[in-house]
């Protein structure tokens, strides 16, 4: 946890310093398909991991994203033990500075995680269904859309998770 929040506050000052920053996460239009990839952490699986997105802007205040993570292997004893989660959440952006570059939106949505553990010859595999609700931001630069999310998984995996990446637009 100690090494994703100094890579927070590495990428923060960056962007803090960054004259160049560009309006690119207001000038998305209705339609608009971003992809991106990141990093996240779990808190009750302790463990980061990587994280795939798409998000669909459906009008001014709502769009639609799904992400597949992967959280890094646990080597739990003599078990191995791994995660990963598929999200379907949808976004309400409640604020829109322009001229800054930066949106905030507000998610909710579905979780589903699966874990798996293995050791020896012994394999067992669980699936749970959850609901997220969360908070995150976009931040554009340049290249890409710097994004922040900070959601909290209710279910039998209930966990608060933390994502950071990038986003790149591929559509009109």
């Amino acid at each position: 946890m100690r090494k994703l929040s100094i890579l927070i506050a590495a990428l923060a000052v960056i962007l803090a310093l960054n004259p160049k920053a560009s309006a690119q996460v207001a000038e998305n239009t209705y339609g608009n398909i971003q992809i991106g990839a990141g990093l996240m952490y779990g808190s009750e699986i302790e463990q980061p991991g990587l994280r795939l997105d798409g998000t669909y802007r459906i009008n001014e205040d709502f769009r639609a994203i799904a992400d597949l993570g992967f959280y890094l292997p646990d080597d739990a004893g003599n078990a191995d033990v791994n995660w990963f989660e598929f999200n379907v959440n949808g976004n309400y952006i409640f604020a829109n500075d322009p001229e800054q570059g930066l949106i905030a939106y507000a998610l909710a949505g579905l979780n589903y995680t699966r874990v798996s553990v293995s050791s020896g010859n012994f394999s067992s595999d669980n699936g749970e269904v959850g609901l997220n609700v969360g908070a995150g931001a976009e931040y554009g630069l340049d290249f890409a859309n710097l994004f922040g999310e900070f959601k909290y998984v209710l279910g039998d995996y209930d966990q608060l998770n933390i994502g950071i990446g990038l986003r790149f637009a591929i559509g009109n």
